[in-house]
């Protein structure tokens, strides 16, 4: 076949310029004409119609990619749709310098793609599919790495990368597992809405910063594997987005808690516990005020004295009938079974009080009072109540608070064994 100048059916369809149109080096059945970038891999020619091995392709690429940056050095380079021919490594290609800006939405790699190592000014692989393993550890990423609907049918590995301002992965699909070990994020990392299998995303070795950026929902928990994160940020998910419920979290949290319970993480299991209830309580108190002061007492980097002043701020602000509810009690004597110190000066609380209360004079005789009779009759059926000393009014306070010193006690040795757990 002549090969005529003429326009290749894919670069009119991603818009590549007139000017750019290659030598058409194959035609379908259907008469598409393509050009030597957008040609299948086993129809990729040279200009005297011999066929193109993969080495001289990636030269003819780099040097397109020369061109372009050339021309214009702070645009990107519109380099869409290209059909790589076999394995292309950028690191052998640029010797760690940094990569053009370039953008190769809907490029299909064949082969194994590399870039390990290197710095990349600006790139974009939307919808972009590859074929084989795809190395991007050590990579250093100075503007958002861009993914959306990315296809990966092999490995793909993000290890030891940089995202200086973080990384666009929603929607894309994941065959294979996606390798994030060790990475440091510095923007928000979308990856919610992916196609993946359990465990696709390996999450692991991220320090608090990195883990803050992290963006997913309930419905992605599946995907995610956590490990050797030592340190949880304050914040993660959605939860410093204004436009986020607190309700969502709730449920991002609670599926969180199940999934390390089913890989019997008990750390992780304990933490999320703890978020879960926490959201639970703001949508309780569910004015902006009291969820802010909820906030400043389990301020764990925060001084014990700011803690404290929070604590009594929260005590005295309107409305207080949820403090009052169970969720409230379980959060203020135990931090839902996960705090050992506070659940333990509480039963300390108790036991103090009760001697105070025993060894000062009481003002007035509480049996002969209104009732005392019919209260000591009522713990006679109570089991175990009928041995507490004293009479009446006496006998059913002490009753109460031998009921009270027990259910703290419980608390607190929850709060332990979690602790121990952990």
């Amino acid at each position: 076949m002549d090969q005529i100048m003429t326009i290749c059916c894919k670069c009119k369809e991603h818009g590549w310029r007139c000017e750019e149109s290659r030598k058409i080096v194959y035609e379908d059945t259907r008469g598409n004409k393509y050009c030597l970038f957008h040609a299948p891999p086993d129809e990729k020619k040279d200009n005297q119609g011999r066929p193109l091995n993969r080495d001289n392709f990636n030269t003819a690429f780099f040097d397109l990619v020369k061109k372009k940056s050339e021309e214009n050095r702070d645009a990107l380079c519109h380099l869409t749709g290209i059909v790589f021919h076999g394995d292309i490594d950028f690191g052998k290609h640029y010797s760690k310098e940094i990569v053009p800006k370039m953008n190769l939405d809907h490029s299909f790699f064949t082969g194994k793609v590399s870039f390990c190592g290197l710095g990349i000014k600006e790139a974009s692989f939307n919808n972009a599919r590859f074929e084989e393993t795809a190395n991007f550890s050590h990579v250093l990423f100075n503007s958002q790495a861009s993914f959306h609907s990315a296809v990966f049918h092999k490995r793909v590995d993000f290890s030891n990368s940089e995202f200086c301002e973080g990384g666009m992965f929603i929607a894309a699909e994941y065959d294979d597992v996606a390798w994030f070990e060790k990475c440091t994020f510095s923007g928000d990392m979308l990856l919610h809405s992916a196609r993946a299998h359990s465990n696709a995303f390996r999450m692991h070795n991220l320090d608090e910063s990195s883990l803050s950026y992290l963006r997913l929902k309930r419905l992605d928990v599946e995907h995610f594997s956590f490990s050797e994160c030592v340190r949880w940020p304050k914040h993660f998910g959605f939860e410093n987005e204004k436009h986020t419920s607190i309700r969502t979290l709730e449920e991002l949290y609670r599926a969180l808690k199940q999934k390390a319970i089913e890989q019997h993480d008990h750390l992780q299991a304990s933490h999320w516990h703890f978020c879960e209830k926490l959201m639970q309580l703001k949508q309780l108190f569910d004015n902006e005020r009291s969820n802010n002061l909820l906030e400043e007492v389990e301020d764990r980097d925060a001084k014990w004295l700011d803690r404290a002043k929070a604590w009594f701020k929260l005590l005295w602000h309107r409305p207080h009938w949820q403090k009052l509810t169970l969720t409230g009690l379980y959060w203020a004597t135990s931090g839902f079974g996960e705090r050992a110190v506070r659940a333990g000066v509480w039963l300390l609380a108790l036991i103090v009080l009760s001697f105070v209360l025993n060894a000062t004079p009481q003002p007035m005789d509480w049996n002969s009072m209104w009732g005392a009779t019919a209260a000591n009759a009522t713990l006679a059926t109570i089991p175990f109540a009928k041995d507490i000393p004293g009479d009446g009014w006496v006998k059913a306070g002490r009753g109460l608070w031998q009921f009270l010193i027990a259910i703290q006690f419980t608390l607190f040795a929850l709060a332990v064994r979690n602790r121990f757990r952990r």
